[in-house]
């Protein structure tokens, strides 16, 4: 088999990004075509040639058959849900299915990062001085180790079209951005992954030479299934027609954000019946493969296609596991809204075992780079069409012609972007956004990156070049020097995944110290049984605490640039409480041992 990197048969695979008004990013598809990432260079196929050979040696054909409104989710009838989670390197748990079969979560960890093992990060390699794939993802492995993030997830490496071109073709497992390579990497460093089947191409898709269309997997459900079948297979770890680099995946989505669906002129029972064979076909190879649905790009509220799809697939007694909720945004933008509706709905179903994970999470340093929409009718001269609304507005002349929540006028393209953030605004905005959100009933966070990428979609210094926990010379104030250096953000994941991390400690939730500008949320150490505290205030506070008669140790999760925690002090007690006061930069409490 040969290695092929980044495209094959001139496919072009972009990517379409739109930062809202409101300081929220959504990253979505454009007319079925495969997207994510366009902007950099991949890595070259030096790195490839063993794993190559191998797998030609172990591989060959395995063919054998195996709209809404904004509302919010509604509820139905029927419906199973809800699983355990499997890891890579277990094999897999017992499926718990509807209920507490008193079968302990096999993989309960709530920490991991997107993207991090792929192709797409060549030129943060090269300037790391990596010649090849596999040392980047050396790097990329003790990163993750270093921060305790043990999941990933990527959304390109299952296009049907790439791994079988032709149907009835040899299945090309390296073919699509990577595949086996990038599964590998992450099998080696121990990290579980989320494998993405692409949603491919619909009705309303348009072809061009350069962009041309992809199957439509609905067209042919048949041939569809066998793909699934064979890719579940030989990633399910059994020991049958299995991969020969150890790569074991339990956990399977179907499409990656909605807009990818519905944009390309598919509705929600379109959906419905991808997602059952897809199901189907991956439970005939794997009995234990959990399903989760295609990604929301606003958890800020329902997502129209899941108010549809999610009671759709109860009704029709269609297992799926966990629902994908991505969410960017602003620093304050921290609270994913829209989840106490998704569970009550999903409670409503009868689905409670039912997930929420968050796959795409995260808020930027620096201040974004934007590029005008396109309106239609287009925008007279002195007006600017504002990305994501799609809407004429009078192009800005200085900072005083912008509104408070985009203050910074880009006399170049004559938008209002957004205010600046800090590293300590990343850091804190971290922080915040797994606890309250995992609080709410979020089970797992995956941050938007590790390593940032380059011109993503074409567009230097955008939204999602920024968000990275790593820096990579091109952010605020970066240069060459600065790369791979850790941004306070790294040293706040790694200091409160430690902490509080589902192995690690259970959740108690919010306490209530009847100010709300003062948050306090509790976790119970399994190894001590002690109870410790991550707080902070929205301004200033103070919070109150019972702590028996021990003294209590303050560690903030904020850092200088050398991981060392800003605060770190010891509080004694007084009549059974300490008084610890705060401020925005969240701390955790803990027993003095």
């Amino acid at each position: 088999m040969t290695r092929r990197s980044g495209f094959t048969n001139g496919l072009a695979l972009i990517v379409v990004l739109a930062i809202g008004c409101g300081g929220g990013a959504d990253k979505g598809t454009t007319d079925g075509r495969a997207t994510e990432n366009d902007g950099g260079a991949t890595f070259a196929d030096v790195s490839s040639e063993a794993m190559a050979e191998e797998d030609a040696a172990a591989d060959g054909p395995t063919s054998e058959d195996g709209g809404g409104n904004d509302g919010g989710l509604t509820t139905d009838d029927g419906g199973d849900g809800g699983t355990s989670d499997a890891g890579p390197s277990d094999g897999g748990g017992e499926d718990s299915g509807n209920g507490d079969s008193g079968v302990a979560d096999p993989f309960p960890q709530a920490f991991g990062v997107f993207a991090v093992f792929t192709e797409e990060f060549a030129d943060f390699g090269r300037a790391m001085g990596f010649s090849d794939l596999a040392g980047y993802q050396d790097w990329a492995g003790g990163r993750m180790k270093e921060l305790g993030a043990t999941w990933t997830r990527s959304n390109l490496q299952f296009v049907w079209d790439l791994v079988e071109p032709e149907v009835g073709d040899p299945f090309d497992w390296m073919a699509s951005r990577g595949g086996d390579e990038v599964f590998a990497g992450a099998a080696r460093h121990g990290v579980h992954y989320l494998a993405v089947f692409h949603e491919g191409s619909g009705p309303k898709s348009v072809s061009d030479p350069q962009h041309p269309m992809l199957r439509n997997p609905l067209e042919d459900l048949t041939a569809y299934k066998r793909f699934v079948k064979a890719a579940v297979e030989r990633y399910d770890g059994d020991g049958v027609d299995d991969n020969p680099y150890g790569i074991v995946i339990k956990h399977w989505q179907a499409g990656n954000e909605t807009p990818g669906w519905t944009d390309s002129g598919r509705n929600a029972g379109d959906y419905v019946a991808w997602f059952s064979a897809i199901a189907e076909a991956a439970r005939e190879a794997d009995p234990e493969a959990r399903m989760v649905v295609i990604a929301s790009t606003d958890a800020t509220r329902g997502d129209p296609l899941h108010e549809q799809v999610v009671p759709k697939l109860a009704a029709a007694g269609v297992r799926f596991d966990a629902i994908d909720l991505h969410h960017w945004g602003t620093a304050k933008d921290f609270t994913m809204s829209a989840v106490p509706e998704y569970r009550s709905a999903l409670q409503d179903l009868g689905l409670p075992d039912v997930e929420l994970w968050s796959c795409e999470h995260g808020t930027n340093v620096g201040t974004p780079v934007e590029r005008p929409g396109q309106c239609s009718p287009a925008c007279n001269q002195n007006q600017v069409c504002v990305p994501g609304l799609s809407q004429c507005r009078d192009r800005c002349a200085s900072d005083a012609s912008c509104p408070a929540f985009r203050p910074h006028c880009d006399t170049d393209t004559g938008l209002c972007n957004l205010a600046e953030q800090t590293q300590a605004d990343q850091a804190r905005s971290l922080v915040y956004r797994y606890v309250v959100n995992r609080a709410l009933g979020v089970k797992r966070i995956m941050w938007n990156n590790l390593a940032a990428w380059h011109c993503f979609s074409g567009m230097c210094g955008g939204f999602f070049d920024l968000v990275g926990l790593v820096a990579d010379g091109y952010g605020p104030g970066e240069t060459a020097a600065d790369v791979g250096r850790k941004r306070l953000s790294f040293h706040s994941y790694r200091m409160l995944a430690e902490r509080t991390d589902a192995p690690v400690a259970e959740q108690l939730g919010e306490v209530s110290t009847g100010d709300p500008a003062v948050h306090v949320y509790s976790y119970r150490n399994f190894s001590t049984g002690k109870v410790g505290f991550v707080a902070w205030a929205d301004s200033v506070g103070q919070a109150t605490l019972d702590f028996s008669d021990a003294e209590a140790m303050v560690t903030g999760l904020i850092t200088d640039a050398d991981g060392v925690p800003l605060r770190s002090e010891t509080i004694g007690p007084s009549g059974g409480k300490v008084a610890v006061d705060l401020d925005p930069d969240p701390v955790w409490i803990e027993e003095r041992l």
